[in-house]
């Protein structure tokens, strides 16, 4: 499934929506074929439906309340159905399907169909609303609706989940300089870039926050280094799929 992320990830920048959504479907049959041959919740009236999911309007769809198999961790005798009002460290592939729904939603939001986007953030949220990427998806969806104000509010609650997280930190400073609160902006970028000094995307909009404050210099700088970082940097972070990586091995 990590792999299968860096595929959509490559096909979005290269080949586009469309066959990145195909395999975005694949990844929801192999989730299905890991963890649960169950046909309930949005995951099975995608995966059963013969559309692509290209042309699949999300909202057509029914939706019923899904269950979830994940093997027994307290004895061999066969599986264990875990509902999601069970908390989400003992049922790790819940966490998986989030996180493929929030890719999906991604790859929505770069072919402008927010609706669809926002249906796939609203099935992450169910599964598993906790992990700071639910919210900030939430967030990428807000904000390419231009709805700033709650938009920020998303990206501060995945900051609460998880302080240091360097993306989190990028989205507030980018809101943030779009409501010209530069100063505020120039604080949470400045953190994310001592997170993680090789985000372009910090450096890059640390710049806008500098030419917006009249510092030329400083900004040429920033777009340098973020062109420098961004030519060598990898389509998903190393960070990303590790973690993730962690998840699909429990």
């Amino acid at each position: 499934l990590s792999l299968l992320k860096t595929k959509i990830l490559l096909q979005v920048a290269n080949l586009g929506v469309h066959p990145a959504l195909q395999t975005c479907k694949q990844a929801l049959k192999i989730w299905q074929k890991l963890y649960s041959d169950d046909t309930s919740g949005l995951i099975g009236a995608v995966t059963q439906d013969d559309h692509s999911l290209y042309d699949l309007p999300l909202k057509s769809l029914e939706r019923d309340e899904p269950t979830f198999v994940t093997p027994d961790i307290a004895s061999d005798a066969g599986s264990s159905h875990f509902s999601t009002s069970y908390s989400p460290a003992l049922n790790p592939p819940v966490i998986v399907q989030a996180h493929i729904w929030c890719l999906i939603a991604d790859v929505f939001i770069n072919g402008r169909r927010f609706s669809d986007a926002t249906l796939c953030v609203q099935e992450a949220q169910f599964l598993a609303s906790y992990p700071p990427v639910v919210s900030i998806t939430n967030g990428k969806v807000l904000e390419s609706e231009n709805q700033l104000e709650i938009a920020l509010d998303q990206y501060n609650n995945a900051l609460a989940l998880q302080p240091y997280n360097s993306s989190a930190l990028t989205h507030v400073g980018r809101v943030l300089h779009l409501q010209d609160k530069n100063e505020e902006a120039e604080k949470h970028l400045r953190e994310a870039i001592s997170i993680d000094r090789l985000n372009h995307e910090a450096w890059f909009w640390l710049g806008k926050v500098f030419t917006a404050q009249k510092e030329h210099e400083h900004a040429t700088d920033c777009f340098k280094t973020s062109l420098q970082f961004e030519s060598s940097a990898p389509i998903q972070a190393f960070s990303a799929a590790l973690s993730e990586q962690l998840l699909i091995d429990v």
